[in-house]
Formats: structure tokens, C-alpha cells, sequence
């Protein structure tokens, strides 16, 4: 384990780069982007409990491929909170509430804008109280805003929610309509655990969002930083996946020893780790010219 953990790190550290880099000019990031070291690529220890990721998961994920921009444009994301992650079915899209979200999300004719629509597991956090049985919390991003819906409405609130975005993105002090609220937390990161779809995932993302809350706690911001596991999000060969919410920032080959470091340097920082970067809302290659 100790030679798989040395070949990753000299893949993902780009041998004796500062950065954790794959070699990515900065030319494919944002303009302004400022770059946080990993120590973990270019420590020499030989810690095996840093990478706390089974050998055959490991061998199956995408350690040469440059990853930065590889998502896709979109212009908003809506997760619904769904009970038993584990358990959702390879296609989220046969789960009914995700089924009559996506009625409004993905109608184009409705639509002008790319819009993502994902599972976000429904285990309340502390101090939060469970929904009523048959009503499921749905969050819009980057909006940071809040629904509840129920299979038989999730269509007309969910086109509600989204009019809304639109009209207090035009004008912020537009009056929030009943049953719409602001999300509490401050930050949302949001794992891709889907095991039924991918194994990489299945195996990565839960270990990940473990220890991102035991993290949270230890940095003392797991009151405003809250972590999920989601449904898939594209590109299981870069397991683990991590979206932070409200920026957008997507990451990959994320492992949970990287917890603290993404926390403290890309979530509250506002850095890019270059081995990790995937992409980010509102921001695509080219954009800048």
C-alpha cells in the first residue's frame, strides 16, 4: 500500500510541484485564482492511513487524465433530500420525487438554463427536525434557497422556486413568497455516494463524508458548514466527488485524508488545490477571452 500510496502522490503532486499540480497551466482556471499547496502529494511519509482507500477502488480511478474543466456548463443545481442513500436505485431518476421534479427541471420549454437536478440524503442534522412523511426538502444553488415539497406539488413549487430565483437575482429585495425560505447553512458540500451506480463512489464517497464532518467538528465549523452525500454527479473515474455549495467549486480524486485541507483551504480559503479542481458554476474555459 505504501508504493500505491508514493505513485499517487507523485501522479496527483506532478513529482516535485509545490501546488499538488497534474501540470495544469493556469491558463485553464478562473482568472484571479489563487492556488493552496496539498502537502499531502509531496509528503515523503509513507502513511498508509492517509489514504484509507481498499486497493481494487483505487486501481479503478483516473489518476492521469487532467481533470480541470471537466464539468460541463450550468447555470443552476437543485438537490432533493431523499431517506436511505444506500438504497437508491442506480437511476435516481426512477425515485417518484426526483421523478416529478424533474418535470419542472428538466421541461426545456420551461426552461432557459441548464439546470442539474441530483438526490441529497435526508438525515437531519443536529437540531434539525424530520419532515413530515411524504415531504421532501428541496435546495437551489447558488441561490441558497429552500422548498418543501411532496410528489403530487413537486412540479408547480419547484417552478415557483426557480420564478422566484430569477426575479430576486433581478432584484434582491424581492419579497420571498410563503413557504420559500433562505438555507441556514452557510455552506453546503454535497459527496457523490451513489452505490448502486458506481462502486468508486459507493466506497469513496461515504468514507469522504465522514471525514469531512468529523473534520468540521474539529475546526469547529460544522455549524455552518454541512455535508451531504448526493446521487450521481458525472465522472465516477474521478471518485471521490465533491461539490461546495454556495460557489460551486467541483473536485475530484478527492480522499478523505484530504478533509482538513479542503475545509480550511478551498471551502473557508477559497483556494484551488490544482490535482483536485474540476470546474466551477458560471465559469467555463474560454470565458475569459
Amino acid at each position: 500500500m505504501a508504493s500505491i500510496f508514493r505513485s499517487l502522490s507523485n501522479i496527483l503532486g506532478g513529482g516535485n510541484s509545490a501546488d499538488g499540480a497534474l501540470n495544469v497551466p493556469e491558463e485553464a482556471f478562473p482568472p484571479g485564482t489563487e492556488f493552496a499547496p496539498d502537502a499531502c502529494f509531496n509528503c515523503p511519509s509513507d502513511c498508509d492511513e492517509k489514504l484509507k482507500v481498499p486497493a481494487d477502488i483505487l486501481k479503478e480511478i483516473d489518476f492521469k487524465e487532467p481533470i480541470a474543466n471537466s464539468v460541463k456548463p450550468y447555470d443552476r443545481h437543485v438537490f432533493v433530500r431523499v431517506d436511505n442513500s444506500l438504497t437508491w436505485p442506480s437511476q435516481v431518476e426512477k425515485l417518484p420525487i426526483i421523478e416529478a421534479a424533474a418535470k419542472c427541471v428538466k421541461d426545456k420549454s420551461l426552461r432557459k438554463q441548464r439546470i442539474l437536478l441530483s438526490a441529497a440524503d435526508a438525515t437531519p442534522f443536529a437540531g434539525e427536525s424530520p419532515r413530515p412523511e411524504g415531504t421532501f426538502s428541496a435546495l437551489l444553488y447558488p441561490d441558497g434557497l429552500e422548498v418543501d415539497v411532496t410528489i403530487a406539488n413537486a412540479e408547480s413549487k419547484l417552478a415557483e422556486l426557480l420564478q422566484y430565483a430569477d426575479q430576486a437575482k433581478a432584484a434582491p429585495d424581492t419579497l420571498l413568497p410563503a413557504g420559500i425560505t433562505k438555507i441556514s447553512a452557510e455552506k453546503f458540500l454535497f459527496v457523490c455516494g451513489h452505490q448502486k451506480r458506481d462502486d468508486r463512489c459507493g466506497v469513496v464517497g461515504p468514507s469522504l463524508v465522514s471525514a469531512l464532518r468529523e473534520s468540521s467538528a474539529k475546526l469547529n465549523l460544522d455549524s455552518s458548514i454541512k455535508v451531504l452525500a448526493c446521487s450521481h454527479v458525472g465522472g465516477h473515474k474521478y471518485a471521490g466527488n465533491l461539490i461546495a455549495y454556495p460557489a460551486g467549486v467541483w473536485l475530484g480524486r478527492v480522499a478523505p485524508y484530504h478533509a482538513e485541507v479542503v475545509l480550511r483551504e478551498v471551502v473557508q480559503g477559497g483556494k484551488v488545490i490544482r490535482g483536485l479542481w474540476r470546474g466551477q458554476l458560471g465559469w467555463c474555459k474560454g470565458d475569459e477571452k
